[in-house]
């Protein structure tokens, strides 16, 4: 499916109408707090009027977590039985000290004292929680700093939230330790070298399950295809998905960015090669637009439309505001055209953004 017949099939449907529409009803539940100027009492009695500046703070992380649970409401209606998982942001999933500066700010002036108790930093947000089956974290073995600690995995897991990895190792010494220890926590993990998310392994499957799989917590094995450019044409690239055994496959559903599989692409990869069921993930960027995207017009730009800030760290790509009423809709539009496809379930990516503009907000 091209992207002209793409942008054809996904009129304006109720999901991007939601999503559109919870964004300014967020943010008008947002309150702004005075800045409160030093003051010395009582003042001069010729002292000009003081100006109090007024600071807006943006709170991503509510806009974030109210995006990913609208998307959830909607599979759960349409597909109950549909996989919601969720890449970066995992820190989304416990309270932070940021929540707790948000909420200080948000709060209206002179009530502290009445406002009950919050939450201790560290708490599980389980309404938030429960919309996601499961977190991928990029790194929590072979990363710089994990996004998650070792606790932190246990207590997701005892919630019914699965956690996954997608390690890149750089020696096979590293790649080994990432296994055992993903092993040892009840992580599903992908390892493999730096460009392992373009590459589709060849050759016998360390641990394959020759079992049908129909649910994420039944799964030992996972594929992450999330860039097909290496494919020569479509068909290389799917024949090359359907010679794996791996209980799940997420994978970009796009061929080069603007070719959409169709429902019976889909279907044939919903078997390993051994022929048992196994389960098929589409990825949605939450918060990156490519030019090759089927939404894409010639005219765009930074800035034009609005929503989108800065270019991407690669070429093609661009930084958006996920929190843009027009983005909404767009990221609702795809989402429901890849469940009409078939698809067992979605990853919404790029999700680690939201530390990112937490970060520009304050610097």
């Amino acid at each position: 499916m091209t992207a002209s017949a793409w942008r054809k099939a996904l009129a304006t449907t109720t999901l991007a109408v939601t999503l559109a529409a919870a964004a300014p009803a967020v943010a008008q539940q947002q309150q702004q707090q005075p800045a409160m100027p030093e003051v010395t009492w009582p003042p001069p009695a010729d002292a000009p009027p003081r100006k109090v500046e007024i600071i807006k703070v943006q709170d991503w992380r509510t806009r974030a977590r109210d995006m990913v649970e609208t998307l959830s409401e909607y599979v759960r209606a349409r597909a109950p039985n549909a996989t919601l998982l969720m890449r970066g942001g995992a820190s989304l999933l416990f309270r932070t000290e940021k929540d707790q500066e948000l909420a200080d700010l948000a709060a209206p002036p002179g009530v502290a004292a009445n406002r009950p108790e919050p939450e201790p930093i560290g708490t599980l947000q389980r309404q938030f929680a429960r919309a996601i089956d499961g977190v991928v974290v990029d790194g929590l073995s072979c990363g710089f700093t994990p996004e998650l600690s070792a606790d932190q995995v246990k207590r997701l897991h005892g919630f019914g939230v699965k956690v996954l990895t997608i390690e890149a190792c750089p020696t096979d010494e590293a790649a080994k330790a990432a296994r055992e220890s993903a092993a040892k926590l009840g992580v599903l993990a992908h390892v493999g070298g730096a460009d392992s998310l373009g590459q589709i392994p060849g050759g016998r499957l360390a641990g394959a399950n020759p079992q049908m799989v129909q649910a994420l917590g039944e799964a030992k094995t996972i594929l992450f295809n999330l860039d097909n450019r290496a494919y020569a044409s479509k068909g290389d690239w799917l024949r090359a998905l359907s010679e794996t055994n791996h209980d799940v496959l997420v994978i970009e559903p796009f061929f080069r960015g603007d070719k959409a599989l169709t429902p019976q692409e889909v279907y044939a990869l919903k078997f390993k090669k051994v022929g048992t069921p196994r389960l098929v993930l589409a990825r949605l960027p939450m918060t990156t637009a490519y030019d090759t995207a089927w939404y894409w017009k010639a005219t765009w730009k930074v800035g034009n439309p609005s929503f989108i800030k800065d270019v991407g760290e690669r070429p093609g790509a661009f930084v958006v505001d996920y929190t843009n009423t027009e983005w909404r809709s767009l990221v609702g539009q795809t989402f429901s055209g890849l469940m009409d496809l078939g698809f067992d379930g979605i990853m919404l990516d790029g999700m680690d953004a939201v530390a990112r503009m937490d970060d520009e907000a304050v610097n």
